[in-house]
């Protein structure tokens, strides 16, 4: 049990009958409002608290010192007779005092466990480390544990929440009908992720070249048609550019999506680990990486645009899936951290990319998403419109089994971790967003 000494008395003069000891234990929560109104009736006569002194340190771990509390309490009981109970109440929270009750005559008080100096000035070199990288997400969980730990002398300082940053794609129906080469930030993609064909740089004319013959291609259908790596290059072009525009490159002072990119845009992200893309024949499935000139290229076996199940060329469905491989293989690119594990001695995972090798993820985990993790989290957030790229703007019938194909790709990663697995997702009954007009 600890002990505190509460003195209270006019200004300038003080009684020792007005003198009261309070014994601080944990008294709970639930008495606080009650408890509160006897602190108050009690002190009613004498209008101004001046000290309090714990015994705890309060002047060393503390920045407010004495002097400051003895000011807030004054400014709180200011009225003779009348205290200002709100007011009070607020300076005894700051204090730690969660509670207050009477048990015959004698007050009590819970106060909160004060934490050591070294452990305050951690969490706020993280908070302020946080809002600099403009990491609000992560600033507002280490503002939260500063409160509760009881590091702020005063109440935590007033956080709101930063809006959302913008994402360009309003309408992804036009959007892919847009060749790559015509987009002002062509050269810009084809600069941060050159392509390779079985490790030989392929020259950012050729590949320009390419991408506008298929451009053509799907115009006129004018023979001849693309061979199969010019079709490698203009869908590897378009799921770039896809993921460029997924966000506002620009934007700055909003909270991106993302639970893993550190507050920086997919895009982005994918720049900071990936330096290119290697397009192989000897490839049998997506994979990282080979290394070189001392970045990482995600290696790709050459590929169509064909959607077979659609029976539709280029659909949005096929670029989103690409997409969401490719975050999934930079996660890779991040360190051993992120590789996968055959959950031995558990039953073995599914074999997913069907080479006979069981592979999943330890441990579904949002606040540090594993590859499966980000595919995963990737169709349920086009799912549900937390990523929103105008699906509505695609025909009905498109649009439904668009959606559905990201749900039934969100579950089928479900059986991909040992542990903690996420959640089923269902459709909605209509695809997310509105098409504007």
């Amino acid at each position: 049990m600890y002990r505190t000494s509460v003195v209270v008395g006019k200004a300038g003069a003080l009684r020792a009958k007005h003198r009261f000891r309070v014994s601080v234990v944990d008294c709970g929560f639930d008495q606080s409002g009650r408890a509160l109104r006897h602190f108050l009736e009690a002190t009613r006569p004498l209008p101004v608290l001046l000290s309090m002194d714990t015994g705890l340190g309060w002047k060393t771990e503390r920045d407010d010192g004495l002097v400051s509390v003895t000011t807030t309490m004054r400014a709180a009981t200011k009225t003779p007779g009348r205290p200002d109970k709100r007011a009070l109440k607020k300076v005894l929270s700051t204090l730690g005092v969660l509670a207050l009750s009477s048990p015959a005559g004698v007050y009590a008080a819970a106060l909160r466990p004060i934490p050591g100096v070294e452990t305050c000035q951690k969490l706020t070199q993280s908070y302020q480390e946080a809002i600099k990288a403009q990491d609000y997400t992560s600033a507002h969980q280490i503002g939260r544990t500063l409160h509760q730990a009881g590091c702020y002398a005063t109440p935590e300082p007033s956080y709101t929440a930063p809006p959302a940053c913008p994402q360009s794609i309003k309408n992804i129906a036009s959007f892919l009908q847009v060749c790559p080469t015509a987009d002002p930030a062509y050269a810009k993609i084809a600069l941060d992720f050159p392509i390779r064909f079985d490790g030989a740089p392929i020259s950012a004319q050729v590949v320009q070249n390419d991408v506008n013959a298929v451009c053509s291609y799907i115009q006129t259908s004018a023979p001849p048609a693309p061979t199969l790596l010019q079709d490698s290059e203009y869908a590897f072009a378009q799921t770039l550019r896809t993921i460029y525009y997924m966000d506002d490159q620009n934007a700055a002072g909003c909270a991106r999506p993302y639970p893993w990119t550190g507050s920086v845009s997919l895009y982005k992200w994918m720049t900071q680990y990936i330096g290119g893309l290697d397009i192989r024949d000897d490839a049998s499935n997506i994979a990282c990486c080979n290394v070189y000139q001392s970045r990482s290229f995600i290696i790709l076996l050459p590929e169509n645009s064909d959607d077979a199940a659609n029976d539709q060329k280029y659909p949005w469905l096929a670029f989103a899936n690409r997409l969401a491989g490719w975050a999934h293989e930079t996660r890779h690119a991040q360190g051993s951290a992120y590789a996968h594990t055959n959950c031995a001695p558990k039953p073995p995972c599914p074999d997913q990319k069907g080479d006979g090798v069981p592979i999943c993820d330890p441990s579904f985990a949002l606040a540090n998403l594993s590859p499966y993790g980000i595919q995963y989290w990737l169709f349920d957030a086009w799912v549900t419109g937390q990523i929103e790229v105008g699906v509505a703007c695609l025909p009905p019938a498109e649009a439904q089994s668009t959606t559905q194909f990201f749900v039934n790709a969100a579950n089928s990663y479900r059986t991909s971790f040992c542990t903690n697995p996420p959640p089923a997702i269902s459709a909605p009954a209509n695809p997310p967003g509105v098409c504007p007009k």
